[in-house]
């Protein structure tokens, strides 16, 4: 009898892609463990498993066939992505260097096991890459003028359309500006706060819009056709810059916003420091901030708000409705009732889904339930009493459940694909592969 063969197919594949495994050339009704693993960038293992059970003919067909157990349950085609856990508690899978792939490696053992084995040889073995990058991509350091970030552009003349990419927080992560335009969209990451002479208090409507400016003058952009996209802070800042701009925002995408102005998040923010990021609580913090972005009568009363009635173009406002960070459903039942008082509901869609949490990432994905975030606190914020020059490193909780966040992140992304290609052209139905770009469908 020939030896177990883990298939891969295909064997690279764009990280929002799914892909097909199968073991062969088992004995018929043979228990087996699939165990997944990935090393990132600051070497911390990743690890999945799952149970299964051959056929009557000795296959494992993960797309079709059961999990009996393990890190997933169930009839799960990409379980083994997504239920990923870190070797260590608290951690958060982010790939910065875009022009690498995320190795996996798929192992079977010839029993049922409850993770990594010590003293146990694999019956089959097979490795695979996924990538955020496309090969029909580049991309360029972006220094010109004031605004700072990587430029990610489709091969091919164009134009395209174009999408500003924002992360909250400081720095940029450019992985998904990187699957963006994979997608036939010309992806701007940009850094908006903390960075150079900018601090926590977020770069200006005018530093937005020399960045719309660029994309409008760049060759292969469609000028007429350019969205903003964010998650957590930077939807906050890209739900405000299309309310307030005066250069033209074709449709915008908010990943768990708030409906506060960034500005004023900031200052709550920092007023709560003490209070959030005692000495005592530096590294141990563990709680929600909630509670310090609730919004009140007296904030829309004083301005403190986003004047969401000023938007003419569509709104899709995705919501994990276990969000820990800004209880965004919330925020997003605020601002749909303001745009239809102002007539404007037609364009306001909201997507929400149950027990998702706020970092709602492209699909298969890990879910990270919490993890420490970097806070630099200076003197940016100008509010007394506050922890001064000096960075902090509270552990913040995200919210969601494992299955339902990576469901979640699945049909959002799809949803996002699906917006986008509407308000920016027409669906043009593609193959989805490292080597051809891809367009997801509904």
């Amino acid at each position: 009898m020939a030896s177990p063969i883990i298939t891969v197919n295909p064997c690279r594949a764009m990280m929002d892609e799914q892909v097909s495994i199968t073991v062969s050339h088992l004995i018929p009704n043979q228990p087996i463990t699939l165990l997944g693993t990935i090393t990132d960038e600051r070497n911390i293992t990743w690890t999945s498993y799952a149970h299964y059970r051959a056929d009557e003919r000795g296959f494992v067909h993960v797309m079709t066939h059961e999990s009996l157990g393990g890190t997933y349950h169930g009839v799960e085609p990409m379980g083994l992505f997504w239920s990923l856990q870190a070797n260590r508690d608290n951690e958060r899978l982010r790939w910065r260097d875009i022009d690498k792939p995320l190795v996996f490696h798929i192992k079977g053992y010839p029993e049922f096991l409850q993770g990594p084995p010590k003293d146990l040889d694999p019956l089959a073995m097979t490795t695979m890459e996924r990538w955020y990058l496309g090969t029909s991509t580049s991309w360029e350091e972006v220094k010109t003028g004031r605004i700072r970030g990587k430029l990610f552009t489709p091969n091919g003349p164009g134009p395209y359309p174009a999408i500003i990419d924002l992360y909250g927080g400081g720095g940029t992560y450019d992985y998904r500006a990187a699957l963006l335009a994979s997608h036939r969209y010309v992806t701007l990451s940009l850094l908006h706060v903390h960075f150079e002479d900018i601090g926590y208090d977020g770069a200006d409507l005018d530093y937005f819009e020399e960045a719309i400016d660029y994309l409008s003058r760049h060759p292969k952009v469609n000028r007429d056709c350019i969205a903003m996209y964010g998650i957590s802070g930077g939807a906050m800042r890209a739900l405000e810059v299309a309310t307030e701009t005066t250069r033209q925002i074709k449709c915008v995408v908010c990943i768990n916003t708030s409906y506060l102005k960034y500005i004023d998040m900031v200052i709550r923010f920092a007023l709560h420091a003490p209070d959030l990021f005692g000495e005592a609580k530096e590294k141990t913090w563990n709680s929600t901030l909630a509670h310090v972005f609730t919004i009140t009568d007296e904030d829309i009363k004083n301005d403190g708000v986003v004047k969401v009635h000023k938007l003419e173009c569509p709104l899709l406002i995705v919501v994990g409705s276990d969000d820990q960070v800004y209880h965004s459903d919330e925020h997003a039942t605020k601002i749909k009732t303001h745009m239809e008082r102002a007539g404007k509901g037609h364009l306001c869609r909201v997507l929400r889904f149950p027990k998702a949490g706020h970092l709602l990432e492209p699909p298969f994905t890990p879910h990270h339930y919490s993890s420490p975030i970097s806070v630099s606190m200076d003197k940016a914020h100008g509010i007394e009493n506050t922890p001064q020059n000096k960075t902090l490193y509270p552990m913040l909780i995200w919210g969601g459940e494992v299955v339902h966040h990576a469901k979640a992140q699945e049909r959002a992304w799809k949803a996002i694909l699906h917006f986008l290609e509407t308000n920016l052209r027409q669906p043009v139905p593609m193959e989805g592969s490292r080597d051809t770009l891809a367009t997801a469908k509904l």
